[in-house]
């Protein structure tokens, strides 16, 4: 065998094997941010949520975890956009409660994935007890969150993650069709990554609303009812949260 060649199949077999290492130590998601150029070269979102058993809230454990979590997004230069306050599970999992939601700016998906090799991320995740914590990846770019008007965050688990209005269109047809005869609005909805935690969710929508009263007016219409139950074929799961903010924050 010519010895250039071999040289050539060692590297690509040691090439092969410190990534499938990588992707053992790190997740495939988050592997492939750093095996793919665009995005990580690129800036990247994560949607972070903590949750907790019933009756097991550990909310000073959440409220420490959630403070080292944004000093170790700062150290990679991630920014918080926004974070709630309150939240409310309207629809999904009776076994959990949410506890806080943020969404985080990294300028590019390669410091994302160096904050969660660093061994700060390892250490605080051997902290977390009780506690999960979902993170949710997207390249496409968030409008402002309102800090004075109220959320509800949808997560999806699609059938045909492809679809694209898989729960129509505001203003027209299906589920959101009467979300502006509510005073709401479509303020993100993109497909996702599963980067930490469970639910295998590929789209997540954001709906806004001036407040919680209007939010809660839409959610219990009777044709939103309807509408959603005929927009559950196209679903194998959904999460519905109702969020309010806790302040703004740059971009």
């Amino acid at each position: 065998m010519n010895r250039s060649f071999l040289t050539f199949v060692l590297f690509c077999l040691l090439l092969a094997s410190f990534s499938a290492l990588g992707v053992w130590l790190i997740g495939p998601s988050v592997a492939a941010i750093a095996f793919d150029g665009e995005r990580r070269d690129n800036p990247y979102y994560v949607v972070r949520l903590v949750s907790a058993p019933l009756g097991g809230a550990q909310t000073d454990v959440a409220a420490s975890i959630r403070r080292t979590f944004l000093e170790l997004a700062g150290n990679d230069e991630g920014s918080l956009l926004w974070q709630s306050g309150a939240l409310d599970v309207v629809q999904g999992s009776v076994l959990r409660q949410l506890l806080h939601a943020q969404l985080i700016r990294f300028p590019r998906g390669g410091l994302l994935v160096q904050m969660l090799t660093s061994s700060g991320y390892r250490a605080m995740e051997r902290q977390l007890g009780g506690l999960d914590v979902q993170l949710l990846g997207s390249v496409e770019t968030p409008p402002q969150f309102s800090p004075e008007r109220t959320q509800i965050l949808v997560l999806l688990r699609l059938r045909d993650p492809v679809q694209s209005q898989p729960l129509g269109v505001p203003g027209e047809s299906g589920w959101l069709g009467n979300v502006p005869s509510f005073g709401g609005q479509t303020l993100w909805q993109t497909p996702i990554t599963v980067l930490r935690g469970a639910g295998g969710w590929n789209r997540l929508l954001v709906l806004e609303f001036a407040d919680e009263h209007q939010a809660r007016a839409w959610l219990e219409d009777p044709q939103t009812v309807t509408e959603q139950a005929i927009a559950e074929r196209n679903l194998r799961e959904a999460l519905i949260v109702l969020a309010q903010g806790a302040g703004a924050f740059g971009r």
